[in-house]
């Protein structure tokens, strides 16, 4: 797996979401290297990691057990998170603390919990089989949902680049996110847990903030009013406040 390291002192690990590749976080990189050790991952299947399709936690602990000195803190953006809930029930002794961003820790909808409807995931599911490009490209588009939806759409269509991700993790990412549950992963999770979620996510809904106050408490969740699902693109400066927030508890 494809890891990048930048930047002096304490750990912070960023997980990219389904379908794009460790240039999402660059603008973040940039900013925290001074004062972190950034390491970012390209998800198996995506980026430089594209000739690894097995797209699960258990594939990521390899890579990341050479490079982390110790608890690290960690960002995990939507599937990353997801991703990231799963390691914390593995190797909890790697985390520091946890911030999930536009995450749903039960990506699909349950009858007491929101989420996505599973006719969209066998929707995404079909399409991905049937023409993987556009569904891609169709998901970029629910990304960049709110507020400054063209810029974003713009940002992420650029750090995505030409090519898609290998189609074999795009398949196994979305049927992890239809079928995980990490309700209980993140109330079990020893480390503090920041939760930062869009008013108007395309793909979480909003209901989620109130969800996962209730899981972790009121005061670890943070919603941004207008945001889409990649608030560290549409609303920057909010989101690096509340990121500094985290890192800095």
């Amino acid at each position: 797996m494809h890891l990048e390291i930048e930047g002096q002192g304490p750990d912070l690990v960023l997980l990219h979401g389904w379908g794009l590749r460790l240039e999402v976080w660059d603008a973040l990189a940039g900013r925290l290297r001074g004062r972190w050790r950034v390491i970012r991952a390209d998800l198996p299947g995506h980026g430089r990691s594209r000739d690894r399709t097995e797209l699960n936690a258990e594939t990521l602990i390899p890579a990341l057990e050479t490079v982390l000195a110790g608890p690290a803190h960690w960002i995990g953006w939507s599937l990353g998170g997801l991703l990231a809930l799963q390691l914390s029930e593995r190797r909890p002794e790697w985390f520091e603390c946890l911030g999930l961003v536009a995450c749903n820790p039960c990506f699909a909808q349950r009858p007491e919990w929101p989420g996505v409807t599973p006719e969209v995931l066998e929707a995404f599911t079909a399409g991905l089989k049937e023409t993987p490009e556009a569904t891609w490209k169709r998901f970029l588009g629910l990304t960049a949902q709110g507020d400054n939806q063209r810029e974003v759409l713009r940002a992420l269509r650029a750090c995505a680049g030409a090519s898609m991700p290998a189609q074999a993790a795009l398949a196994q990412g979305l049927a992890l996110l239809a079928q995980e549950d990490a309700r209980g992963a993140a109330m079990r999770l020893s480390a503090p847990v920041h939760w930062l979620l869009g008013g108007a996510d395309g793909l979480v809904p909003a209901a989620v903030a109130d969800a996962v106050a209730v899981l972790t408490g009121p005061d670890t969740v943070t919603r941004i009013d207008g945001a889409g699902h990649a608030p560290f693109l549409s609303h920057s400066l909010l989101f690096n406040q509340w990121l500094d927030a985290c890192l800095e508890a």
